[in-house]
């Protein structure tokens, strides 16, 4: 905690412990003793700057609490096997009581948020998960606990994920942390600037994607070591497909979304020795940041409209009625600041009164040849905007459409 708060990481993760379950025969000394790090920590370090996981083997009591290297492997895979052991019911009950005693731990030690093992794809599997989460999502509410479930950036998995919310009957405390680089094949002999092995491709379908990722609570996005590249400098550099989904990111959420940079180092410059700071990975934050001080990023979440709405971020609202309740003046400055709804609301009216002017025009009744309507010509710039079909400008007052 100490190394990564000098690099400039704002938290950092750590495995959850495995509390032995009760009336399963003897148990080893070694897991049921704490862990002694509990202490070294204020009680507001826990609750601010550290985030939970929950992995397959237990973490020794004298680990520290950051992750150096997960291989590429995705941490708790083999437990969710485990929920849906096909013969051996004492195995689904351990994998199950590993997943509450985590749990339980992390709320009394009042961790924000906690990362579960991805959603399987199996029908099976994904049915006993989402039983295991729903009711775990409920005693979380609870502690303030969210859930940030492990979803590599492919549809199938977002499908899965969008299947467990569905199951779980859409907690609020549930979302999703998009993850890139976990599905690489480790291949230590392969080079780092080698394209086939440290990023993979994406297309411009991949926007897309990234807009339903969003639309379905995505919590945080982490980045493994293993899908950066190499400059010719010898620091790590995204790809151009990535650069353009972060950057895309960010200007959607980057105000609520969490980053996480997961892995060992792979990267040494050669004339910067000290480049990787403490922890190993003050390169990887640094290239981060820098994408996050881009123009194209800054003009949008730095913006006083974006600061303003962000306390409304991912919140039901209710519609807006200025008659009949007393609203406090600031939600009526922040929602009359929204340039989309107006702009709707322009488009919406000029649209009828498109309909309402071209049927009246049509009604050879009303319209004739010496008849002194209240309409005037339009001009060159008017008939270009609402089209050749109209003739004339007719103005209407609507009443009664508040503020």
């Amino acid at each position: 905690m100490k190394l990564s708060r000098n690099d400039g990481y704002e938290f950092c993760t750590t495995s959850l412990p495995h509390l032995p379950s009760t009336g399963t025969g003897k148990s080893n000394d070694q897991t049921k003793r704490p862990r002694r790090d509990v202490m070294s920590l204020d009680s507001k370090w826990w609750c601010t700057s550290i985030v939970g996981e929950i992995t397959d083997v237990p973490s020794p009591s004298d680990r520290g609490a950051m992750n150096i290297d997960s291989g590429g492997k995705w941490e708790g895979a083999q437990l969710v096997k485990d929920l849906c052991h096909p013969t051996d019911a004492s195995i689904r009950r351990n994998a199950e009581h590993v997943f509450k005693s985590s749990l339980a731990w992390a709320i009394h030690m009042n961790i924000p948020a906690v990362i579960v093992p991805p959603v399987p794809l199996d029908a099976t599997e994904s049915l006993n998960y989402a039983r295991v989460l729903s009711g775990l999502t409920l005693n979380c509410s609870v502690g303030n606990v969210q859930l940030w479930v492990r979803t590599p950036f492919h549809a199938e998995y977002l499908e899965a994920f969008n299947l467990l919310c569905q199951r779980c009957d859409i907690p609020s405390n549930l979302g999703c942390m998009v993850c890139y680089g976990m599905d690489i094949p480790e291949n230590k002999n392969a080079s780092l600037t080698d394209t086939s092995q440290s990023s993979s491709p994406l297309h411009i379908s991949s926007i897309n994607l990234l807009h339903k990722f969003i639309g379905h609570s995505l919590k945080a996005v982490s980045f493994n070591t293993a899908s950066f590249l190499t400059n010719k400098r010898g620091y790590p550099t995204l790809s151009k497909s990535y650069q353009l989904l972060f950057s895309e990111l960010l200007r959607r959420i980057g105000r609520t979304c969490r980053v996480l940079v997961e892995g060992g180092c792979r990267h040494h410059p050669p004339n910067a020795p000290d480049a990787n700071g403490q922890t190993g990975c003050l390169a990887y934050l640094q290239y981060l940041r820098h994408l996050r001080t881009r123009p194209e990023v800054t003009g949008i979440i730095d913006s006083a409209e974006s600061i303003t709405e962000t306390p409304y971020l991912d919140h039901l609202q209710s519609p807006l009625q200025p008659l009949g309740d007393n609203l406090e003046f600031s939600t009526y400055e922040t929602f009359e600041k929204d340039p989309v709804k107006y702009r709707n609301y322009q488009v919406a009216v000029e649209l009828c009164l498109r309909d309402k002017s071209l049927r009246l025009l049509k009604n050879k009744n009303a319209l004739q040849p010496n008849s002194s309507l209240p309409f005037e010509p339009l001009t060159v710039e008017e008939k270009i905007k609402f089209g050749n079909g109209f003739t004339h400008l007719v103005t209407i007052l609507v009443v009664g459409a508040g503020r």
